[in-house]
């Protein structure tokens, strides 16, 4: 998993740069519809960099798959989000395949007492491992801002 804090100094000119372009697309071609589903740059950026990083090993993987030591060549899918929520497309794949095998085992499951459907309950699945991630990076964030300029006290007792 990786975060990337978009409003950092190192990412503001090409975020800045992504935003007024969606907003001057979105204004041009229909000035009440949402902006468009996009990644921001930085997501992008470093999606490919965990990608190159774990290359060689899912092209190990092929070859042992080509020689048939592995069963099912596996695939990779970086977990990469923004400090702000933003999914990165690698992020969005893998947490949709997690719902789908949800949704599977649902309705592969004998009917519940209360009532509710495999895809309602998939919902809530999707919904709930997405604001369980978010509030995990927010409570990072926020640990992060609570602790930058303090001094390190590990290994000190206080009092």
């Amino acid at each position: 998993m990786s975060v990337v804090n978009t409003a950092a100094p190192s990412y503001a000119t090409t975020e800045l740069a992504f935003i007024a372009t969606q907003q001057e697309a979105v204004s041009i071609l229909n000035p009440t519809a949402p902006a468009a589903n996009t990644s921001s740059p930085a997501l992008g950026r470093r999606e490919r960099e965990k990608r190159e990083k774990y290359s060689r090993l899912l092209m190990l993987a092929k070859r042992q798959t080509a020689k048939g030591k592995r069963a099912d060549r596996p695939d990779f899918n970086p977990m990469v989000f923004s400090t702000n929520g933003d999914v990165a497309p690698g992020a969005e794949a893998l947490l949709e395949w997690i719902a789908g095998k949800y949704c599977a085992l649902m309705a592969a499951s004998p009917p519940r007492l209360d009532g509710c459907a495999p895809k309602t309950l998939t919902r809530a699945f999707r919904r709930e491992s997405r604001h369980t991630i978010m509030c995990h990076l927010a409570a990072g964030q926020g640990e992060m801002i609570a602790w930058a300029g303090a001094p390190n006290l590990r290994g000190c007792v206080l009092l």
